[in-house]
């Protein structure tokens, strides 16, 4: 068994009734004050809600041409209520190929901004994990080269919207000058062509 690490970021998260269904997905939000000792899912059906995450690999990881998507189901629990979008994510993949073109299994997994591990059984030893991503650079800049910011891509957005916007200004004020420049232009081309034209007619009569 061959084994890879995983980095990547939370594509989305919500929580389900069960694994196999693509309809009933609710909001992590509305589940903030949920406790596994009082899951009301579990005391009416004897099932636990279960927590539907959704990851991709990092592309600079990744060796194929599109980075791998994954998604995980666990029981739902009190720990997993900071897990948000876009959040850095780490784990190991198993495979029986020395290629990974087809996975075994996936440990759990650290999401350090919500500091929690994700996944029904502690397959990593977390400290000797921790450790690894505390004492590693290169594993922890790529971990948190991860880390997206839905607010810096509408500052983004944004900046990029005000300088087209300026640029249009900028474009529209010298074009006006241009305009005003050619009609001048113009207007001295008239009077400079109807003049002369005038005098020989005047010259005529």
């Amino acid at each position: 068994l061959y084994g890879s690490l995983f980095i990547g970021h939370v594509q989305d998260v919500s929580v389900v009734t069960d694994s196999t269904t693509t309809r009933e997905e609710y909001d992590l939000e509305d589940f903030q004050d949920y406790t596994m000792e009082y899951d009301e899912q579990e005391q009416w059906t004897g099932n636990p809600y279960l927590l539907r995450l959704q990851i991709k690999e990092s592309e600079s990881e990744s060796e194929s041409s599109s980075a791998r998507e994954l998604q995980i189901h666990v029981r739902m629990s009190e720990e997993y209520l900071d897990i948000q979008p876009n959040q850095p994510v780490v784990g190991v993949l198993l495979s029986t190929s020395q290629s990974f073109t087809k996975l075994a299994a996936m440990t759990d997994l650290y999401i350090p901004d919500a500091e929690c591990w994700v996944g029904d059984y502690p397959y990593l030893d977390r400290f000797v994990m921790e450790e690894l991503l505390a004492n590693d650079d290169d594993i922890w800049n790529l971990l948190e080269s991860e880390r997206y910011s839905e607010d810096e891509d509408e500052y983004d957005e944004e900046f990029d919207d005000e300088a087209d916007d300026d640029e249009e200004e900028y474009d529209s004020y010298y074009d006006d000058d241009d305009d005003d420049e050619k009609e001048e232009e113009t207007k001295g081309d008239h009077y400079d062509t109807e003049m002369p034209v005038t005098k020989i007619e005047s010259m005529h009569f």
